[in-house]
């Protein structure tokens, strides 16, 4: 299975080259055990250090038969971890075992090479699974540190560690306007490593499904859900809503089994039915415009939920969503896409606040469904509503009610009692204490009960305003909860009995309408740190928005800007003078750009030595080697036999054998040489 591989002397690896190699693919690996097996970090330490104990001499190359079963080993890893599941892990991880084995197999420069190419493979992987500011600047260090590598293959002399990294960072800084030359005019494919993980978790605040509590163990998270830029309509930022009209709808809850609230148009993880994917919204869509209606246009970044559902503020009515594939309108007023939303996305929104939506009536189907009630649950807010009704309370009376019971008896906490079976029933004549997902659902529960068609909506409320630019951050604190009605000649009215209770958390956000014990809770920074947290996040903004973001749109608004037009041949005529001045800059700076020291310490030494015995009569021959050279100078100055002697010795072993330890000595016996 092992076998000793003879290698000529010129081609095996030096300990300085192993050490690059071994650290570039270090670099290139550790993002990836984060999202991978725990058992491929343990495989690829093993791996590691049998490459080292080969290089030592004490393990020895495995042959044909052993690689085979190494492989055999990968691949029954990974069929028995990822039990024959195809996705974004089972690739990457197989691509790492190859990478890994690799180790194994080099024993040449080109082997070396091979392997620090697949590096370059490894690091496009790791955006597969973050694409953020902190990873691209990672990304970049991997990249350095594998042209050291690369660099450190292709010379034969060693070099000290500064030294290479400053070689390598050189050839990145001169590639660079080529590289941003590239990223402006190349044609936009769109983001390659937008493709679903099976580590993705669902970051939103919020599942398909809610139940008492469900929210309140959520807001705690500091996390970011997405950020809002408005717009107006000429593309310039505009000023941010008021918080009474930032409703941000995901989903529309209408089912009720007696202890939770869930959608139903998503069946076994996939969206159920097709979405309409024009821009504008569909005109079996009921909107009838008010007098109060209130347009925003707005721009969306989306943190990835592995959900289906977007979110728009109220009412969407027109969509434009190159990044979001498969997105379009949902009929329950809503925006979806046929895939999980699995990366950052962008998409842009015109929403109106406002509109009546179904004014001229509901479907049967609709009205059933916005009806539905379980059985024998709930006596006493079955009681309650029918002595409503026989008091001949209106529909809107009822609603008043309400909202003025929960204003009057009813505490906002973030930490509410556990509620058994009746949970309405209790946390209305028990408790009395709950969050935005108790009083939604309590409401609608008794809407129902009164016959007034009714849903829960579950979504964000609010958003912090950026400090440092016009841009909003919504957060997972930010997950709110709220109630729409039905109601003849006005359609689908929203209703949030959370503002009945503490109207503070809507106008002035979360932290001021709970306990100051519960709002620390919450997090957030202070002061100064705040500041610094809006500045980070700002950095990430941007980073989306100027890259990431960069589609097709972006690319031909910058063309007009910068090149006067998108025809092909002015493209083409940019690109090649662009590329071409980028190239003689590069060749005057390198090039031309002052003296500049190709020698080496050693050569320097030995050419000093040279000009002395030069100066004395005696000059080295075109092609002479410097120890024919070092006999014919003892032949004819024999008292400096002992001097020349060293001298040559300290050169060819510096030179030939890469001893840079004894530069210092060959320096000092060259200053002694007498002139």
């Amino acid at each position: 299975m092992f076998r000793a591989r003879e290698v000529n002397a010129r081609e095996q690896l030096s300990r300085e080259t192993l050490s690059w190699i071994l650290f570039a693919q270090t670099l290139c690996l550790l993002p990836l055990f984060f999202y991978l097996p725990l058992w491929l970090p343990v495989f690829w330490l093993t791996v590691t250090l049998w490459r080292i104990q080969i290089f030592r001499g004490v393990w020895v190359f495995p042959n044909n038969l052993g690689k085979m079963l190494l492989a055999a080993l990968c691949v029954g890893l990974l069929l028995l971890t990822f039990r024959g599941r195809l996705g974004v892990e089972p690739m990457v991880s197989f691509l790492i075992c190859g990478f890994v084995l690799k180790l194994v197999e080099i024993y040449k420069r080109k082997d070396a090479i091979v392997l620090l190419y697949i590096c370059f493979v490894a690091l496009g992987a790791q955006f597969l699974f973050s694409q953020n500011v902190l990873a691209a600047l990672y990304v970049f260090i991997c990249l350095w540190g594998v042209i050291a590598a690369l660099r450190s293959v292709h010379i034969s002399r060693s070099h000290p560690i500064g030294k290479q990294l400053k070689q390598s960072a050189i050839l990145i800084a001169q590639s660079l306007p080529l590289m941003l030359l590239l990223f402006i005019v190349m044609p936009r494919l769109g983001q390659l490593w937008a493709v679903p993980s099976q580590q993705s978790v669902n970051k939103t605040g919020f599942s398909d499904t809610m139940s008492p509590g469900t929210l309140s163990g959520l807001i705690k998270s500091r996390e970011l859900a997405f950020r809002v830029t408005f717009e107006s309509s000429e593309g310039e930022t505009a000023q941010i809503p008021p918080p009474r009209d930032r409703y941000w709808r995901g989903l529309v809850l209408e089912y009720y089994n007696g202890e939770s609230w869930r959608q139903r148009w998503l069946q076994q993880g996939h969206l159920a039915g097709s979405l309409d994917r024009r821009s504008a919204t569909p005109r079996r869509w009921q909107i009838t415009e008010s007098t109060e209606a209130q347009t925003y246009r707005y721009s969306i970044i989306l943190e990835p939920h592995n959900q289906h559902w977007l979110f728009a503020m109220m009412t969407p009515t027109w969509l434009d969503s190159p990044q979001v594939l498969g997105a379009g309108y949902h009929e329950d007023k809503l925006l979806a896409t046929n895939r999980p939303v699995s990366s950052r996305v962008q998409y842009k929104v015109e929403s109106s606040v406002g509109f009546k939506v179904d004014v001229e009536g509901l479907s049967r189907e609709s009205l059933t469904r916005n009806l539905q009630l379980p059985n024998n649950v709930n006596p006493r807010a079955q009681d309650l509503v029918e002595n409503w009704l026989q008091e001949g309370l209106s529909q809107q009376q009822i609603i008043d009610a309400v909202l003025r019971q929960f204003n009057q008896e009813f505490t906002y906490t973030l930490n509410p009692p556990l509620l058994g079976a009746n949970s309405v029933d209790e946390f209305l004549f028990i408790t009395r204490r709950g969050f935005c997902e108790h009083f939604a659902s309590s409401f609608v529960y008794l809407m129902r009960l009164a016959k007034i068609p009714a849903r829960v909506v579950v979504g964000y409320q609010g958003g912090e305003v950026s400090t440092v630019e016009n841009y909003l951050m919504v957060r997972q604190s930010d997950a709110h909860a709220w109630a729409e009605v039905w109601l003849p000649g006005e359609g689908w009215t929203r209703i949030d009995p959370t503002a009945a209770v503490a109207p503070s958390r809507i106008e002035q956000g979360l932290q001021s309408a709970v306990a100051e014990n519960e709002a620390a809770l919450l997090g957030g920074g202070i002061g100064s740190l705040a500041l610094a947290m809006h500045y980070w996040d700002l950095l990430g903004y941007k980073w989306h928005r100027l890259v990431l973001s960069y589609d097709d749109e972006s690319q031909r608004s910058v063309f007009e800007k910068m090149f006067g037009g998108t025809e092909l041949w002015r493209l083409a005529l940019w690109f090649v003078g662009l590329t071409g001045g980028s190239l003689a800059i590069i060749f005057v700076f390198t090039f031309l750009g002052g003296k500049r020291k190709h020698k080496h310490v050693e050569t320097r030494s030995y050419q000093i030595f040279l000009k002395k015995l030069a100066r004395n009569g005696l000059a080295r021959k075109t092609g002479e080697t410097p120890t024919a050279f070092a006999e014919r100078a003892v032949h004819h100055y024999p008292q400096w036999q002992g001097p020349i002697e060293r001298i040559t010795r300290l050169y060819t072993e510096i030179a030939y054998r890469n001893k840079s330890e004894l530069q210092t000595q060959l320096a000092r016996e060259v200053r002694q040489f007498p002139r």
